[in-house]
């Protein structure tokens, strides 16, 4: 370890101080049809995945949870290593040329056309071919994508009759109704253009189900000539758990398997299976190839893929809402490409896959060799496919299934009624090798029929062996910065007898990364040669090649393993809210990170996804409390660095720094850091950084600034009568705030003007579960402080304090509340622009006399400060970075250049960044606002006004929005962070302009933005 000389929809909780969903909000909320705020969705899409009744998650499901996004198919995530193209041909050798048909006459004067849906990977060549073979094309995304849209291979044919999207993540239609729209459309455009639907077609995985919908919708029509494989039963052509589920009902040979969104539910299964010896595998339920597919060998390597895969944004672009746990089926593992017609199925392909462990992932493929009928299992295998297509009800088209050959038999791994993916880039070899494709025959099955049932060119299987052939995936077993392959490689490799193409996926200055899936391929090779021996050495030489990386030209990482030095690392404590940005930018430096929870599985119940929308996660380990260390944080901190230790040296990692990512992290991470003899606040006084009222006592005793430090002046209590009663007849005041002793934000802060108010507030704190998830087991009376609140982040190293930003608090007393407690928004302040530069500079000179006395010497404070009587005076503090899930970021950078974040990593990891970080904002280059929309009603919401949204997206000053609540909701008048309808962000170069749009969404919320039922 380094040193610390050297180290460097109403569905969600708007977090506004880094904490979860608790079971009970605040007094406020007694209402019985009320549900608190669980995750957010943008604006005006809630995703449509999400049950209308949101499942909370306890502490155990969230503990192993890695990637916590639940935006619905997030923009610009849908990338690969390599573009989603087919063949490129950029280095092909000339092979046998597909088969070519010739097209009966159609049966009336209309163009024939087919409909591809997902128009990408191989759907791209679908479509590509039906026009080649003078078909016409109407293209349909079953999902909004634009990046998506755009993956189409350089001389790929687009010239479709029209390209549509389905409506299906509007929240204004149904799915039955968008489908109406969607085939409205499609006749109309047939219609212009005089073109008859003759099929519908799965381009990719995430079209099954709506091509399966849309054919059956068209099959209806009189006279139509689409076939289908019905609605009824898509699911399990999609879910792999009932896909499962309904071939073994069907009397064929299935895998054990449990679906499960939670924890305990894989815990039960798990206690119930006793699987001997332990060989388990989890994966998404929805996805395609190997993405995410891991073998676990022990219970806790089977908790932390769970929380590998629960909520992240899968290879398909779709958010994992569970995952499969199924047995290990251990074999050779074969595919069966098939295509159907009215349930007379044909092999097309036979490929045996070379999957082998690597680079730390369990199933990576290398390669895949095409077999023929005559081979040894074969038969088998075929025979097995035709019952699992009949059982799945795949009558209809192409179907690509996953087989491992088990304990003697096949047994499937999942089938997917589409074309065989990877971009199609082995249509070359099995024209080559069988003299046809799986593409041509599925265009065929729907409008050659004869064609494709005759025994001319398309045998019930591939019999007839013209060649051998295989495709050979190039691996990387280092890490670095790419420079570009290696000539005399790339030409002994197009010398290649076998040779037939070459794709290669890197591009100068790109992260090379030692390959663990379809993702990080570096390229791949298509082979073909009539003599088997001579394509097995080119084989052997290819795999010789990247086995020793003399294929690759590249600059290492400094501390990369391939040069013998760990790879630093950094340790994110309780990455939620705007610790899951901080971990996120670790990332993107390129530290790996280690994420550790500060609480065991059993404690923290109702946590929920605390991360903002579309932000991903890469955790190189998760870890956790262990049960029963709860009590006891010194040992807790002993297990943590253990565990640490242990991770960094099965990964070889160099562990830098141990950051706290929310407010619930702040004690461990300073205990853990301070054992690792990393740079650290230490662990003695680290309790009065979280307790609010120890918090206050240190900095009233601190004499190191010279004179008396202001503090407000409070009581601790744990019972009212005890504690609290004598204490408010003594102290002189009128007016008294409330609130937990450890919690965040104005979670249950009250301002109480009688002692009533003061008891019936305090009884009911004590004992409930605070929005951190913890039970309160003490309550806060401090005294009212009036004037205006401000905040004060700063970062420090190793005692040098920073400001980034002075933010001051928009709020006001309404819906109940007689202080001003609700937030309406904050915007940022220099101190040479305000006239109350003095005040200001106080302040800031204040903020850092609070965190000397707290010992806060490294990373950031987030402190709330009011100008009570003429002198700052501090509300509480927190060491760690402004929460709000880091809605202000954006924003804050365009203001100053920097922000807490960014300071916050500069910090710990580079000295010289830290260096030039001002020690006080300079002046404004644009003026920032955040703006949390309030609802001032109760009511059943029934939209969004759209005018005032589209007004508002139209500001000049507007950035970003996010909106909290969803139609067919109810929605309650806002008393704090939990009740927040949305945030907008506003930013411009005119403070006139901010302030102008700033005011007029005040006016929206008070003349109808809601509109209620």
């Amino acid at each position: 370890m380094s040193s610390s000389a050297t180290g460097p929809n109403l569905m969600r909780t708007y977090s506004f101080d880094d904490r979860a969903t608790s079971s009970s909000s605040s007094s406020f909320h007694h209402d019985p049809g009320f549900k608190p705020l669980q995750k957010a969705w943008t604006m005006l899409n809630p995703p449509t995945y999400l049950p209308s009744a949101a499942a909370e998650f306890d502490y155990s499901d969230v503990l192993y949870r890695q990637h916590f996004n639940t935006t619905n198919v997030p923009k610009g995530l849908l990338k690969k290593n390599f573009s989603l193209e087919g063949m490129r041909g950029s280095w092909v050798k000339s092979s046998l040329p597909p088969s070519s048909s010739t097209l009966p006459p159609p049966p009336s004067s209309r163009s024939r056309c087919v409909i591809v849906v997902d128009c990408f990977s191989t759907g791209a060549m679908v479509a590509h071919k039906a026009l080649e073979n003078g078909l016409k094309v109407i293209r349909v995304d079953s999902f909004d994508n634009p990046e998506l849209a755009a993956m189409v291979a350089s001389g790929m044919r687009t010239d479709y009759s029209a390209f549509l999207t389905y409506k299906g993540d509007d929240p204004n239609f149904t799915p039955e109704a968008a489908l109406s729209v969607l085939q409205t459309t499609i006749n109309s455009v047939c219609d212009k253009d005089e073109l008859e639907v003759v099929a519908v077609i799965a381009g990719a995985e995430t079209g099954v189900e709506l091509a399966d919908r849309l054919s059956e919708a068209i099959s209806f029509v009189p006279n139509s000539q689409v076939v289908t494989n019905g609605s009824n039963g898509t699911e399990a052509r999609r879910n792999k758990y009932d896909m499962g589920e309904k071939v073994r009902n069907a009397g064929v040979r299935a895998v054990m398997q449990c679906r499960a969104t939670t924890w305990g539910e894989i815990k039960t299964f798990l206690d119930e299976w006793q699987p001997c010896p332990y060989n388990v595998i989890v994966k998404p339920m929805e996805s395609a190839g190997s993405d995410d597919v891991t073998l676990c060998h022990s219970e806790t390597e089977v908790q932390a893929a769970f929380g590998n895969i629960m909520g992240k944004v899968n290879s398909l672009g779709c958010v994992n809402e569970g995952v499969l746990v199924q047995e290990y089926l251990q074999g050779t593992e074969y595919v069966v490409d098939t295509v159907s017609h009215g349930g007379k199925h044909k092999v097309i392909a036979l490929w045996e896959y070379d999957r082998r462990p690597t680079n730390g992932a369990g199933f990576v493929l290398h390669g895949q060799r095409l077999m023929t009928a005559d081979e040894p299992r074969a038969q088998e295998l075929m025979a097995y496919m035709y019952t699992v297509l009949d059982a799945l009800g795949i009558k209809n088209g192409p179907g690509h299934g996953e087989v491992k050959w088990f304990q003697d038999a096949p047994v499937l791994v999942e089938v997917g009624s589409r074309c065989h993916g990877a971009e199609g880039m082995w249509i070359p070899i099995c024209n080559e090798v069988v003299g046809y494709n799986q593409v041509s025959a599925t265009l065929d099955a729907y409008t050659n029929t004869d064609l494709f049932l005759g025994p001319t060119i398309y045998h019930p299987t591939p019999s007839d062996r013209l060649a051998y052939g295989a495709a050979k995936y190039l691996l990387s077993h280092v890490g670095g910065t790419f420079k570009g392959y290696n000539q005399e490689n790339i030409d002994e490799i197009k010398a290649m007898s076998s040779f037939r193409a070459l794709e290669l996926f890197m591009t100068e200055g790109k992260e090379l990364k030692p390959t663990i899936d379809c993702f990080t391929w570096c390229g791949y090779v298509l082979m073909a040669n009539k003599d088997e021996a001579v394509l097995n050495s080119d084989y052997a030489r290819l795999e010789e090649m990247c086995l020793t990386a003399e294929l690759y030209e590249y600059t290492p990482h400094p501390g990369s393993s391939d040069v013998g030095a760990p790879t630093p690392a950094v340790v994110v404590v309780d990455p939620f809210s705007t610790g899951a940005v901080l971990a996120a930018d670790c990332y993107k430096r390129g530290y790996p990170v280690i994420c550790v929870y500060s609480a065991s599985l059993s404690s923290m119940e109702n946590l929920v996804n605390l991360v903002p929308k579309g932000l991903e996660l890469h955790f190189a380990a998760v870890i956790g409390q262990r049960d029963g260390l709860d009590d006891d944080a010194n040992r807790g901190a002993i297990f943590t660095a253990g565990e640490i230790m242990r991770v960094a040296s099965e990964k070889n990692f160099d562990v830098v720094a141990c950051m706290a990512g929310a407010e619930t992290g702040v004690q461990l991470c300073d205990r853990v850091s301070e054992k690792l003899g990393l740079r650290t606040n230490g662990g003695e006084g680290t309790e009065a950084r979280r307790n609010k009222y120890l918090m206050c006592e240190k900095i009233r005793a601190y004499k190191g600034a010279g004179a008396p430090v202001r503090a407000v002046k409070q009581v601790i209590g744990f019972s009212y009568e005890a504690d609290v009663k004598q204490w408010l007849a003594d102290s002189g005041l009128d007016m008294w705030i409330v609130k937990p002793v450890e919690s965040a934000g104005s979670d249950d802060v009250k301002l109480c003007r009688s002692p009533k108010e003061v008891e019936d507030h305090c009884n009911h704190i004590l004992g409930k579960l605070n929005g951190l998830g913890a039970q309160n087991d003490g309550v806060l009376v401090q005294e009212f402080l009036g004037g205006d609140e401000y905040v004060v982040d700063t970062v420090s190293r190793d005692g040098v304090s920073k400001c980034t930003a002075i933010w001051k608090y928009h709020k006001e007393a309404v819906n109940g509340h007689t202080a001003p407690l609700v937030y309406f928004g904050q915007k940022t302040l220099v101190i040479e622009e305000e006239e109350n530069s003095a005040e200001l500079r106080a302040i800031v000179d204040y903020q850092k006399v609070v965190i000397a006395a707290l010992g806060i010497r490294n990373g950031p404070a987030h402190a709330e400060v009011k100008i009570d009587k003429g002198t700052p005076c501090l509300i509480e503090v927190g060491a760690r970075c402004h929460g709000a899930e880091g809605c202000w970021r954006g924003i804050a950078k365009e203001s100053h250049g920097f922000d807490q974040i960014t300071g916050t990593c500069a910090a710990y990891l580079d000295e010289e960044e830290f260096a030039k970080i001002p020690d006080v904002p300079a002046k404004h280059m644009k003026f920032p606002r955040c703006v949390f929309i309030v609802s001032f009603q109760k009511g059943v919401l029934k939209e969004i006004n759209r005018d005032m949204m589209k007004e508002i997206l139209n500001f000049q000053s507007y950035k970003e929005s996010e909106m909290f609540v969803q139609a067919g909701k109810m929605v309650m008048p806002t008393t704090d962070c939990f009740t927040f309808v949305g945030n907008v962000m506003l930013c411009h170069e005119s403070l006139e302009v901010v302030d102008r749009e700033y005011a007029r969404i005040r006016e929206m919320e008070k003349t109808g933005f809601l509109v209620f039922e």
